[in-house]
């Protein structure tokens, strides 16, 4: 097993592969979770020009941790418009889930990362 901790600082992100939750022999529970590595496709500008403008806000919605419905409600349009437009953005970013957009996102300067953004005074 390798110790994150040991390595160079490195930017790597991790997907929860498995979370367990487990009483100890003291009484205690504990939590087990396996990561595992989430593979960062090369963004290029021309699939981050591809994306609509409505796209992009279905992509900012995704980012806040929106659901379908959510979205829809927001934007006052329907599940299936909703779906239909997270199906373009995986397909136009060659991605293969919302988690996976999310991150081509921020390293395409698409999205910034709430953590990320200046207090404007």
């Amino acid at each position: 097993m390798t110790n994150i901790s040991d390595k160079k600082e490195q930017n790597i992100s991790f997907s929860i592969k498995n979370a367990d939750i487990i009483k100890s022999s003291n009484g205690n529970y504990e939590l087990n979770i396996i990561l595992a590595p989430v593979e960062h496709k090369a963004v290029t500008k021309r699939q981050i020009k591809n994306l609509t403008h409505r796209e992009i806000e279905v992509l900012e919605y995704m980012h806040k941790g929106k659901t379908n419905n959510q979205i829809a409600k927001e934007l006052t349009v329907t599940v299936h418009t909703i779906k239909a437009h997270v199906a373009k953005i995986l397909r136009k970013l060659n991605v293969a889930n919302r988690q996976q957009a999310i991150l081509i996102a921020e390293k395409g300067k698409i999205i910034i990362p709430d953590y990320k953004k200046e207090v404007m005074w």
